[in-house]
């Protein structure tokens, strides 16, 4: 998430219509906002990050004054970037795919002892205008989702159809895991993290997967008590967006410094 000397690390690319409604520094760097924060602590100066991602919130915001956030969720995006767009690098014929799969969720306690929550492959998705915002937020139709025969999904960001120019594709913003309940005063830093490899839509078709340019990043939101609504689920955090690879490679999102990971990762 963060360099040695704290900053937050870049994506490969910035993200494609992540910001032509709204800004978001999310289309640039990873992002921390609620952080390890799981109670009203987030909303305030004692979260480090709460001075450049929440607030903005208004001191009325009925958000701020939720005690805490006893349940967590973890979710990835595939996103396009600007430097490369929806026809990515020449040679690209719209034959690769972003498979998923090995994600896991952790949390440490303030004694210092990590827990794995879960580990699976599997996920489902919804397809997202990339601002997140708007009219027709979503659409159910617009999901390329394919279950794969080893129990991993990959998916394919597809054309718009009908939004502003906002937003020209589709981004799938996956989920994996459910809504687990945790003890929210018990949360010292949190940790999730999952694989991603370019594989083929048609396996008879061209082989474009070294043109294509999918960038993926990887999640979490805090959710509040039971039957309390909210109008959106605040980000614990979301880590940098990296472009998706023949080769597998690992995507992280944490809570912590580099040297704090280090000192003491979970025991995977």
């Amino acid at each position: 998430m963060r360099a040695a000397d704290g900053s937050y690390a870049a994506n490969d690319d910035r993200l494609l219509h992540r910001s032509a409604a709204s800004y978001s520094s999310q289309a640039d760097r990873a992002v921390l906002a609620m952080g390890r924060y799981a109670t009203s602590a987030a909303f305030t100066t004692e979260n480090p990050d709460y001075q450049a991602q929440l607030s903005y919130l208004s001191m009325s915001d009925p958000m701020r004054y939720i005690q805490s956030w006893p349940r967590v969720h973890l979710w990835d995006q595939v996103y396009l970037g600007e430097r490369y767009g929806a026809n990515h690098a020449p040679g690209y014929t719209g034959n690769s795919r972003v498979r998923t799969w090995g994600y896991e969720l952790w949390i440490k306690s303030k004694s210092g002892v990590w827990r794995r929550l879960f580990q699976r492959d599997d996920k489902s998705a919804e397809a997202w205008r990339p601002t997140f915002r708007g009219s027709a937020n979503f659409e159910s139709y617009a999901l390329d989702l394919r279950k794969e025969s080893d129990g991993s999904t990959s998916v394919r960001p597809m054309p718009v159809r009908g939004l502003d120019s906002s937003g020209t594709y589709w981004v799938p913003h996956g989920y994996t895991g459910g809504v687990i309940d945790i003890d929210p005063y018990d949360v010292a830093e949190v940790l999730v993290l999952c694989y991603s490899q370019l594989v083929l839509n048609d396996p008879n078709g061209v082989d474009d997967r070294q043109y294509a340019r999918f960038l993926l990043g990887i999640g979490a939101d805090w959710y509040p008590p039971k039957g309390v609504s909210v109008s959106y689920y605040p980000g614990i955090g979301t880590s940098r967006h990296k472009y998706v690879t023949v080769e597998p490679q690992l995507h992280v999102m944490h809570t912590m410094s580099e040297a704090v990971l280090r000192a003491n990762p979970p025991p995977r």
